[in-house]
C-alpha cells in the first residue's frame, strides 16, 4: 500500500517505505494497548500525530 502511495505521488519522494511500514506496524501495537485504557482522546491524539508523520 505505501509503495503504491509513493508511486501515486501521495507520499514524498525520499519517503522510506520499509522504515513507514515498521513505524505503522509499531504504531498499530501501541494503539492497541491505549486502546484498551478506553480514553478516546488518547486515541485520536495519537492518531492525528502519526498522520502528520505520514503526510
Amino acid at each position: 500500500m505505501l509503495i503504491r502511495a509513493k508511486a501515486q505521488g501521495e507520499l514524498a519522494e525520499e519517503a522510506d517505505v520499509r522504515a513507514q511500514a515498521r513505524f505503522l506496524v509499531t504504531f498499530v501495537q501501541g494503539l492497541r494497548v491505549i486502546g484498551k485504557t478506553g480514553d478516546e482522546r488518547r486515541i485520536n491524539d495519537a492518531v492525528e500525530q502519526a498522520m502528520t508523520v505520514l503526510r
